[in-house]
């Protein structure tokens, strides 16, 4: 008989055995998401990637500004105002208020504060890069009239024409794709793989033996893009979308981002089309059967958000984006049901540039009107018509966006300013204070903002 006290190390030794036995297997399964600056991720069989990468909490609800320092040091509290080249923050650690050099700084984020103003409803994107949402008055002469914000000290501001890449009314988005896939005379899609129907409003693929099924909608993509769709996933399998397809087939690969579930893990992938895969971002997701989900992509910036049950789980860069697609393909590993899709280009031309086309006018009704714009006034937009030679009207309330000349808009340098509306404009900041951001942007001169619209400040990327 062994002595008592052996008998005691012989039971502790076995429960620990017997908790490692069942703990290894479990967490080893689980997925892990990488958090921080400038990760690589890699997964089996896959490409290594670089990029910036943020896993987000399920609830990013921060009630702090924070600035981070070149140095790599971070700070939270409140900014109190930018001036004279300084961000005055009362620190959250520290008595008093710190003021720190914009200089040594590498970025800024603003916890999100109520506008005080109206928000605008319109957008201009500058051929030099970058955007921002005013109201817009009306031409004059060579220069476009506008406002970035109500009441008193908002003066109106000016823009010249030839720096105008493109113009939205309304900031609504243009419909690329939408569908509720109720009718099937109507259904976008065209099966290649497996067995798709229409079932209660929903497309099914409902053959369960079946790997890789696949169906593709032709739909042009460039821009600034937002996805949205439902997936229903009966089977504990894969489902997923690949945005920004190439090429239909999925077998040939081409360039995509695939965003998919496996086994109740959420990957975000890029195709190319040399037949490589690469992987972003992998995150856990317990949202099985039923997932809601949207997607944004900037295909210039290569700036992607990546929201899950409303949920936003991930934001990352992809260095190299994927900056254009012609299909959008539904991809099920067993059975899976999609609904709801749809696709909006957010801002980015509105279409093919056509030879020979100085602007081109897109009404709501998706109605196209190529010429030259003469004038712009708060009532209307006039246009010598290219077709038929003639001066063209169209309320203004019925336009939907402008592009002048062809103009492509260039990528955001920084230092530049990040707006909750997903804009991002190029300047040097002057001021700031409780309701008004000053920034010189080199385009137009001193631009006025209210802070609650303001996200962010990038100083160097």
């Amino acid at each position: 008989m062994w002595p008592q006290s052996e008998r005691r190390i012989c039971k502790v030794l076995m429960c620990a055995t017997c908790l490692v036995a069942v703990c290894v297997p479990f967490f080893s399964y689980c997925p892990i998401s990488p958090m921080g600056r400038d990760v690589e991720l890699v997964l089996p069989g896959e490409k290594r990637v670089s990029g910036d990468f943020e896993e987000l909490p399920l609830d990013d609800k921060s009630e702090r500004d924070s600035v981070v320092l070149k140095n790599g040091d971070s700070l939270s509290g409140e900014v109190v105002k930018i001036q004279e080249g300084e961000v005055h923050l009362a620190a959250e650690m520290v008595e008093g208020t710190v003021r720190i050099p914009l200089g040594s700084l590498k970025g800024l984020t603003l916890k999100k504060r109520t506008p005080t103003e109206k928000e605008a409803k319109d957008r201009i994107t500058l051929s030099e890069g970058g955007s921002f949402v005013a109201m817009v008055g009306r031409t004059d002469g060579d220069k476009l009239l506008f406002r970035t914000g109500t009441g008193q000290g908002w003066p109106e501001m000016a823009v010249r024409m030839s720096d105008v890449a493109s113009l939205a009314l309304g900031v609504e988005p243009l419909v690329l794709l939408e569908t509720d896939f109720t009718n099937e005379e109507n259904v976008p899609f065209v099966g290649q793989e497996g067995e798709w129907v229409i079932s209660r409003g929903r497309f099914f693929q409902c053959d369960s033996g079946q790997h890789g099924a696949t169906a593709h909608a032709r739909v042009s993509q460039w821009g600034r893009l937002r996805y949205s769709w439902t997936l229903d996933m009966p089977d504990w399998g894969r489902a997923g979308v690949y945005l920004l397809a190439s090429n239909p087939s999925v077998v040939e690969r081409g360039s995509s981002y695939l965003v998919q579930l496996e086994h109740g893990r959420l990957t975000v992938v890029r195709t190319s089309e040399r037949g490589a895969t690469s992987a972003f971002s992998c995150s856990t997701a317990s949202v099985m059967p039923r997932a809601k989900f949207k997607f944004e992509c900037d295909c210039q910036t290569g700036e992607i958000n990546v929201w899950l049950n409303g949920k936003e789980m991930a934001r990352f860069r992809d260095y190299r984006p994927v900056t254009s697609g012609e299909y959008l393909i539904l991809r099920a590993d067993g059975r899976a049901a999609f609904d709801d899709v749809r696709v909006e280009q957010v801002s980015g031309e509105p279409g093919p540039w056509e030879d020979g086309v100085t602007d081109l006018v897109v009404l709501k009704n998706g109605d196209r009107i190529a010429g030259r714009v003469k004038e712009i006034s708060e009532k209307e937009v006039v246009v010598i018509d290219q077709d038929a030679a003639r001066e063209a009207k169209a309320e203004r309330g019925k336009v939907m966006r402008v592009t002048f000349g062809g103009r492509r808009t260039q990528p955001t340098k920084a230092p530049w300013i990040a707006f909750s509306s997903g804009d991002r404009l190029s300047g040097e900041v002057a001021s700031m204070d409780e309701r008004v951001l000053l920034v010189e942007n080199e385009t137009i001169g001193t631009l006025r903002f209210d802070v609650g619209l303001v996200k962010g400040i990038v100083v160097e990327e």
